[in-house]
Order: structure tokens, then C-alpha cells, then sequence
């Protein structure tokens, strides 16, 4: 490397006509430019970050601390936040068959596009849909097949994905909570752990 270029000031490129492909990125900075107006400045960078995985209002010694505790993973956007999003679709739609779908597959649409089709949000995004149009189908949803179905459509669209950390990273925590999340919560609502107290009232 010979040369390091750096921008004093933020570069602005005038626009005669906007593609709607470019929307997702004019509609989250609005987002981030809202934020900045609503938030403290000790708390916007986290927000930010947990909200739309924008980074760069992480000052330097926090992102470092994250990276050296090894924890840097909570604030990035992932299927977690997938999983809320859906969660608040069925709990105000309930499970329409027509409506829940329809409005449901548009907002991980719209999500994915905000996120920048990050891999663990792609991948959470592609099961979310196959549970929506599960319902809409009246069909069986299965959490493997979804999950095999998922990566075979990115490896389809790019098959370097197969290299993303953060893809091998979410497809393994899946793996994980599909062997293992039964028996762990068996072992924790089993009568040796509770012991008197009822599995209902614990959970």
C-alpha cells in the first residue's frame, strides 16, 4: 500500500432519478438521522449498532473491548432480531392466512434491505418466510428443511457465501438450538432442577 486517501467531509452526489433499488439505503439514513435526533449520544452508537447494525458510531475503545472480550457478536443484527419482528407480526395479526403472510414476507423484505442482506439476516429471512407461507399454504413447516432450503438459495444467489464467518457462524448456532435447546429446556423444567415448583409457573 503506497497511498491512504481520507475524506475530509462527507461526499454528496446529486441525483436526477432514484432507482427503488435504492430506497432500503435512503430509507435507513433516515433512520440513523432520526436516531441521532432522538438519542443521548452515550446510548445512539449502541442503538444504532442493535437496530440496523450500523457500527461506525462505535467509538474506537468500545469496539475494542467488544473484540477483545470476545462479544463484539451482541451488537450486530442477526436471526434474533428476525425473530422479534415476526413475533410482533403474529401477536398483532394473529395467524390470518391471507394477511399474516402477506404482511409479514413484505417486512423481512423491507428488514433485509435495511440490514444491508447481511448473511445470518438472509438466512433467518428465508425460514421466516417458509413459516409464513407455511400458513398461507396450510402446510407443515419444518425448522431442518427450512434451514437447508435457506442456505441452498444463498450459495444459489452467491456461492462465496459459503466463506462468510457470519453465515457458518448462524447456520451452527441453528444446528445448535435444533439438537440441543429440547433437552436443555427438559433438564431445566425437569422435577430435579424445580424441584416443588410446576414447570408452568416457571415458565
Amino acid at each position: 500500500i503506497y497511498l491512504i486517501g481520507y475524506l475530509r467531509e462527507g461526499t454528496r452526489i446529486p441525483a436526477t432519478q432514484v432507482s427503488l433499488r435504492h430506497y432500503p439505503a435512503i430509507w435507513r439514513q433516515r433512520i440513523l438521522t432520526l436516531m441521532q435526533n432522538m438519542l443521548p449520544s452515550d446510548v445512539l452508537g449502541f442503538a444504532q449498532a442493535l437496530l440496523l447494525g450500523e457500527k461506525s458510531g462505535l467509538d474506537y475503545k468500545t469496539n475494542t473491548d467488544l473484540a477483545v472480550s470476545g462479544i463484539r457478536h451482541v451488537v450486530a443484527v442477526s436471526g434474533l432480531h428476525v425473530s422479534i419482528l415476526c413475533s410482533i407480526v403474529f401477536s398483532v395479526l394473529g395467524e390470518r392466512r391471507i394477511l399474516t403472510p402477506s404482511i409479514g414476507i413484505l417486512l423481512l423484505i423491507t428488514f433485509a434491505a435495511l440490514t444491508g442482506f447481511t448473511p445470518s439476516v438472509m438466512r433467518a429471512c428465508v425460514m421466516h418466510t417458509l413459516v409464513f407461507l407455511s400458513l398461507g399454504f396450510l402446510r407443515e413447516y419444518d425448522a431442518p428443511t427450512a434451514l437447508a432450503f435457506a442456505v441452498l438459495v444463498m450459495l444459489c444467489i452467491n456461492p462465496m457465501a459459503v466463506t462468510s464467518v457470519s453465515l457458518q457462524l448462524s447456520v451452527a448456532c441453528v444446528v445448535g438450538i435444533f439438537l440441543f435447546s429440547k433437552r436443555i429446556r427438559d433438564f431445566i423444567l425437569s422435577e430435579k432442577c424445580l424441584g416443588k415448583a410446576s414447570p408452568r409457573s416457571a415458565v
